[in-house]
């Protein structure tokens, strides 16, 4: 993108039953541990930046960090076929790159 925008957001957060016990739960993001709201307020900037949600499911975090940071990001997907010696080569050249580095697991949405 490469110009700076600003997205103006509230804060409130679409919330779901999860359970009979009355239990509420954010539909989109989640309360940090400390029950911070940041997450679920990027996450719905960035959504508006693209127009809905919708156009951000399953994009790479990477993006996300990318928008935060303006760090340059690229993502490397490893499979469970990578060795762990491959997996030492790729985190050692990135490191010497000084690229910001997180690691990401998909599971059950």
């Amino acid at each position: 993108m490469g110009i700076p925008v600003t997205i103006t957001v509230d804060d409130l957060n679409l919330m779901s039953n999860v359970n009979m016990d009355g239990e509420w739960k954010m539909y989109f993001g989640n309360r940090g541990d400390d029950g911070s709201l940041w997450g679920p307020i990027l996450e719905k900037a960035i959504a508006k930046l693209y127009g809905n949600y919708e156009m951000i499911v399953g994009r790479n975090v990477h993006m996300g960090v990318n928008h935060i940071t303006g760090a340059p990001c690229e993502a490397n997907k490893q499979h469970d076929s990578m060795s762990g010696d491959d997996l030492f080569d790729l985190i050692t050249s990135e490191t010497q790159k000084k690229t910001v580095m997180m690691t990401v697991t998909r599971g059950e949405h």
